[in-house]
Order: structure tokens, then C-alpha cells, then sequence
């Protein structure tokens, strides 16, 4: 396809007529191949014309890296200039050829230096390759959100919060079982001083206690530190009696 033909009628078109909508100023000679901004030099173009425009020339000029740059600029943010995939996707393909040759070498903005950090600082700057490290700098960017570790430590790291992760339960646990056994405790406490005011046979009507003396004694020892062996063996005794002689109620 004869490009510059085609770019050479569009600019043609472009003179004859004055348009009363939407325009966008063109260089006939771009700017960045020594193209001026006197008025011979421009154009008025339609959004679409321009862009085609543009094509055209880097078609034309391939080798032109400020024409691929013009054209890529022109893409962002508008998605109407966008005109197919694969004209998209070759422009995208000769601007990242064209960065590529124009960040070689000393072209390259970041040539001769080198990017440092500090970890505890988390901060990060740019420093001459050649120059030393300072102390307490590491080559690199944003090393504080990377994991440094060797294998061997990054296993350790693991075993070690493994151990934590499984104290830590531990230690919940046992505290749940301490805290069911002070609940337990407060019970049976009021339990065992009822008893001991009442009776067995009243306290089991009043707690509605289905089991018998023996395991009721069995919780008190478990539970009530104020438990006394004596007195109960002096209750159980008072109770067989009562039960012998009838007054147990």
C-alpha cells in the first residue's frame, strides 16, 4: 500500500474544507522530523482523521520513534482511536521496540546507577554503581516487603511459628478448660452450701438432682475446695438414721 499517498490526499482534503465541529490541530510535517508551527504547517482534522493520520505517518516513517510515541499517547484514554486489535496491538508492539532502543545505553535514564534501600527505614533511592553501599543499605527496591531468607531459614521460620501457632492453641484451651472448671466450681460451691443447710433429700427437690448421694458427694470433692470429708460422713450418718427412724422427709 502506497501510505504516503494516502496521507498526501487526506492532507489535501483536510485544506479544502473548514470544519464547524470538534477539530484537532495537525503537524503536516511532524514536529519531532523539524516540522514548524507556522500555519502552513497545520492542519485542521477530524478526531478519527488525526489518528489515521498518525498511523499513516508511522507507517511511512517506521524507523521515527517520536511518531510511535505521538501515536501511542494518542491511545491512552481513548478507547474510540483504538481502531482494531491488530493495528492496536502493532503500535503497542514498535512503542515497546522503540522504549527498548531509546532506554539502551546511556540513553537509558537510569544508566550508571543503581537502586538501594533500607529496610528498617523503608526507603529507597538511587545511587552511582560504582559508589559503596552505605551500612545498613541493601541493592535493591522495596526489600522490607520481600522474603530474604535462605531455604534453610525460611523452613526454620516455619517449624518456629508451627510451634507458636500450636502453643497458642494450647494455651486457649487450656484456658477454656480453666474457665469450665471455675464455672463448675462457683456451682457446685452453692450447691454444696445448700446442701449442708437442707439436706439430700430437700436439696434434691429444690435442685431437682436426679442422681445419687454418692456422685453428689463425688462433685463436691471435684469442685469445692471448702469440702470437708468428716462432716459428710457425720451427714451420711445423720441421714441413715433419719432414713431408720422415719423423719426423713
Amino acid at each position: 500500500m502506497n501510505y504516503k499517498l494516502h496521507y498526501d490526499k487526506l492532507i489535501e482534503k483536510a485544506r479544502k474544507r473548514k470544519l464547524t465541529s470538534y477539530k484537532e490541530s495537525h503537524h503536516i510535517i511532524p514536529k519531532c522530523m523539524g516540522g514548524s508551527d507556522k500555519k502552513e504547517n497545520l492542519v485542521d482534522l477530524t478526531a478519527r482523521e488525526h489518528f489515521v493520520a498518525h498511523i499513516l505517518l508511522t507507517k511511512i516513517y517506521p524507523n521515527e520513534g517520536g511518531l510511535i510515541k505521538a501515536v501511542q499517547m494518542m491511545c491512552i484514554g481513548q478507547e474510540e482511536r483504538k481502531m482494531h486489535n491488530r493495528m492496536y496491538g502493532w503500535l503497542r508492539e514498535k512503542f515497546s521496540k522503540r522504549m527498548s532502543k531509546d532506554q539502551s545505553g546511556e540513553k537509558n535514564s537510569q544508566f550508571g546507577t543503581i537502586w538501594i534501600c533500607n529496610i528498617e527505614k523503608q526507603e529507597n533511592k538511587k545511587v552511582d554503581k560504582n559508589q559503596t553501599i552505605p551500612k545498613g543499605w541493601l541493592k535493591g527496591r522495596n526489600l522490607w516487603k520481600k522474603d530474604l531468607l535462605t531455604p534453610n531459614e525460611r523452613n526454620e521460620k516455619r517449624k518456629l511459628e508451627t510451634i507458636k501457632r500450636n502453643e497458642k492453641v494450647k494455651l486457649l484451651k487450656q484456658q477454656e478448660r480453666e474457665r469450665k472448671k471455675l464455672e463448675k466450681q462457683e456451682k457446685y460451691r452453692s450447691d454444696y452450701f445448700l446442701f449442708r443447710e437442707i439436706g439430700f433429700e430437700k436439696f434434691k427437690i429444690k435442685t431437682n438432682y436426679d442422681k445419687s448421694y454418692e456422685n453428689l458427694v463425688a462433685l463436691f470433692k471435684k469442685y469445692v475446695p471448702e469440702y470437708i470429708s468428716m462432716d459428710h460422713k457425720a451427714v451420711k450418718k445423720r441421714r441413715i438414721n433419719q432414713i431408720g427412724s422415719g423423719t426423713v422427709c
